[in-house]
């Protein structure tokens, strides 16, 4: 890193970057599922107690892992088929 260049130093793959970039939108789409899925399904919902809970992240009954791993998936096919519907 010393012997770099500045200027090169940031540069990766646009492949890399897109992939990188699906991720986190992946994520965000994960975490709005479970967001509004606790917003529709419960009587009051609050941000602090019910998201950043770590009891609820935990796998078992009751638990924000299984909406964020199928708004995480629903989000992937979406791009996925997105992109392939492009081509």
């Amino acid at each position: 890193m010393g012997d770099m260049p500045n200027n090169t130093l940031w540069k990766t793959n646009p492949k890399y970057r897109k992939h990188i970039l699906d991720a986190i939108v992946c994520f965000l789409g994960g975490i709005l599922f479970v967001i509004s899925v606790n917003m529709f399904a419960a009587d009051t919902f609050r941000l602090d107690d019910d998201l950043f809970d770590y009891d609820e992240w935990r796998l078992g009954y009751r638990n924000n892992s299984g909406p964020f791993l199928f708004g995480y998936i629903i989000t992937y096919i979406i791009i996925f088929v997105k992109r392939a519907y492009k081509k």
